[in-house]
């Protein structure tokens, strides 16, 4: 079971060619099997032709404190980024609440 934890706007919005602009959310995964979940949701929403795109980066199992850490980072280089993350439940039981990012 997975926790998705979502900040950031709705701004972010990328337009390549004659294709139709889509969302892009940085999707934070603690390890292996949260990335491939975001690739699944990523095929999903294709397969529906909703426009969006995810790029995941892997903190390979540092917990919560490193998605945080790199959320961070994310944001220092995208302002006005979509930021995602994804933990195993049992990481995600007594997080704090950072809507602050």
């Amino acid at each position: 079971m997975h926790k998705i934890y979502i900040y950031g706007e709705l701004g972010a919005i990328l337009r390549i060619g004659s294709m139709k602009p889509f969302i892009v959310f940085h999707v934070v995964c603690e390890g292996s099997s949260e990335q491939s979940f975001a690739k699944f949701l990523e095929n999903h929403a294709d397969e529906h032709d909703l426009n969006v795109r995810l790029v995941t980066y892997n903190v390979n199992g540092g917990g919560y404190t490193c998605c945080i850490k790199e959320c961070k980072t994310i944001r220092k280089r995208h302002k006005r980024s979509n930021i995602i993350i994804l933990v195993d439940t049992d990481r995600a039981d007594g997080c704090k609440d950072y809507t602050a990012l």
